[in-house]
């Protein structure tokens, strides 16, 4: 009845309706951007063929295996419980696994190589305003830190960088899309939850480029070099 909706924040039962419907039409939407994203990068992945620099894969493996290590240490520990600098040289990697890293390592260089000579391209820059935008949002997800957060930031400034790549790839990624030839296609809600259980199954053994930026700056040092730049150029603009 309308107590039980004013009881949920909402005016009456007809106010209750249409916000659960905006509610429901803003994750759908979120889940098919998601969707659209993994597509683009797995396109880029799979197209996109040239020599990876070896010392940058051999530190993105590095970077990845700790994380393999660390979780298969932890796993059955709640996250909150994770700690960190313990001695893990006991935890022994399978094939599969070591495989599975190599894999991760090679996207992550890729598409962090190509994203980012799409940048340049087609000279992506990311504002002051945007940066501090991000910022705002990601106070706004902890209520009541927002000073600590704010008051963290202003003493390590060099720490705000962090926030660029993120945005920087956001960027590309709608610049991508908006050159896309794009097939509209409606899918009903058991379609949907399929989409998204292939989703989140694929999303546990591949990484998305997001978390390429580790290798972020130093990725845009490669892609500056005479030959890396003219291969990385001719396979973005396939």
């Amino acid at each position: 009845d309308d107590q039980f909706a004013k009881n949920l924040g909402a005016k009456d039962l007809n106010d209750l309706k249409i916000l659960l419907e905006k509610q429901l039409s803003k994750e759908q939407s979120s889940i098919t951007e998601t969707i659209v994203r993994k597509e683009i990068l797995d396109y880029l992945d799979e197209n996109c063929k040239f020599e990876l620099p070896e010392d940058l894969v051999k530190n993105e493996q590095e970077i990845v295996k700790h994380s393999f290590i660390h979780e298969k240490a932890h796993k059955d520990e709640p996250h909150d419980d994770h700690k960190h600098g313990h001695d893990h040289s006991d935890i022994k990697l399978t094939k599969e696994e070591e495989d599975d890293i190599l894999d991760i390592s090679k996207r992550r260089v890729k598409l962090a190589l190509v994203l980012n000579q799409i940048g340049e391209d087609y000279k992506i820059q990311v504002t002051t305003q945007e940066l501090q935008q991000e910022l705002q949002k990601q106070m706004s997800m902890y209520p009541g830190q927002e000073k600590q957060i704010r008051d963290y930031y202003q003493k390590n400034p060099s720490e705000i960088t962090r926030l660029r790549g993120p945005i920087y790839e956001d960027k590309i990624v709608e610049l991508v899309k908006s050159k896309a030839k794009v097939t509209v296609k409606e899918v009903n809600k058991k379609e949907l939850e399929e989409l998204v259980k292939d989703l989140s199954s694929n999303l546990k053994s591949k990484s998305s480029a997001k978390s390429a930026k580790s290798g972020d700056d130093k990725s845009k040092k490669d892609t500056k070099s005479e030959d890396k730049s003219k291969s990385t150029k001719k396979i973005s603009k396939k």
